[in-house]
């Protein structure tokens, strides 16, 4: 009956140890055996004493023997106790360590998806930051070449400026040598044209009879 009893308090205390280190590894369940045959001896003791009480010195003897059993007894009963209390302890510690782990992991994960997060933020930072520096430098190329178009149009309007000068001072300078010529060529006429009414006025004379 105690294996089957010992084997129904194991099914439901299965988290529990039967040994216990402060006793030096020994099994509670043998102590307890012990605590009971050392009750069953005291209590029969106490019976076989009883018929000799009359004599003081072995009342005495029994008396500190029955009480130095009973310290006996109370000890090993405070040690199983406390015994149980630090397996109690233990499975606390080790919900502890559980709550702990838990937490830890908790924590592991939070600081991985904080330093994802900064990751992302920093390479949209360094994308966005590039891509300003992109926009800039195409924008100062546009500037760039639209000044160079400018310039190169100026110089154009300038060059045919210059050249629409020179071709209107050749013009001028050629319009003044024709009506230079052109003057020339009047009074060289009006000079053939006086001579000849000269000769044709003295031809007349001539040709006229003397009176």
């Amino acid at each position: 009956m105690r294996v089957v009893d010992d084997a129904h308090e194991m099914q439901r205390h299965s988290k529990k140890s039967t040994a216990s280190n402060r006793l030096g590894g020994s099994d509670l369940r043998v102590l307890r055996d012990n605590m009971s045959e050392m009750n069953s001896r005291v209590s029969n003791s106490r019976n076989k004493r009883d018929s000799i009480e009359s004599s003081t010195s072995g009342a005495t003897y029994a008396s500190n023997k029955r009480a130095r059993a009973r310290k006996r007894i109370e000890q090993l009963q405070k040690e199983m106790d406390e015994v149980e209390a630090r397996q109690s302890s233990a499975g606390g510690d080790m919900m502890q360590v559980l709550v702990f782990m838990r937490e830890e992991a908790d924590r592991r994960a939070e600081t991985e998806d904080r330093r994802r997060r900064e990751d992302g933020e920093a390479r949209l930072a360094a994308e966005r930051q590039e891509r300003d520096e992109r926009e800039s430098i195409r924008r100062d190329e546009a500037a760039a070449a639209a000044a160079i178009r400018l310039q190169e149009m100026e110089l154009n309007r300038a060059l045919r400026e210059e050249q629409n000068k020179k071709e209107a001072a050749v013009a001028a300078e050629n319009r003044l040598r024709y009506e230079e010529r052109l003057e020339r060529s009047r009074a060289e006429a009006r000079e053939r044209h006086e001579q000849l009414m000269l000769l044709i006025s003295a031809l007349q004379r001539g040709s006229q009879p003397q009176q």
